[in-house]
């Protein structure tokens, strides 16, 4: 993510927006659909759902939302910026790392889409960080 902020902060919006998407995309591929189904075991999945049906099935399952820890809502919060960010839209009014990537254009990449970018990246970054174990399970001795 570093990446991403000194290239935004040298004003290159756009390779800023893109290198936070595409480091959302990753940890979502790598980590963070087995992330939000650990998190939000309650919910009910469809099978083989991508990105954006798996995101879209927790926040939409709203019977057990009362229930929430504040560790889930911490979560939640992530969740409910990555709708918009992994969304089918074919329009684009916040950042979709899917438009973006797939239908590239002036539209796709604006300056007022990279703080949101980078800010959810890092977040979905810092929760999976927080929450994933090693397979071992066990902690470095140094």
């Amino acid at each position: 993510m570093s990446a991403a902020t000194r290239t935004a902060r040298a004003d290159f919006s756009e390779g800023a927006q893109a290198l936070a998407g595409n480091v959302l995309e990753t940890a979502m591929k790598r980590h963070g659909n087995a992330w939000i189904r650990h998190t939000f075991p309650q919910v009910s999945y469809p099978p083989r759902a991508g990105h954006h049906g798996t995101i879209g099935s927790a926040l939409d399952d709203a019977d057990d939302w009362g229930d929430l820890t504040l560790l889930q809502f911490k979560h939640f919060l992530v969740l409910a910026g990555m709708r918009s960010a992994f969304g089918p839209d074919a329009t684009q009014d916040t950042f979709n790392r899917h438009l973006g990537a797939h239908q590239a254009s002036p539209d796709a990449y604006r300056p007022e889409f990279v703080l949101p970018a980078i800010l959810l990246a890092h977040a979905l970054l810092r929760a999976l960080n927080q929450d994933l174990t090693r397979p071992d399970n066990e902690e470095d001795d140094a």
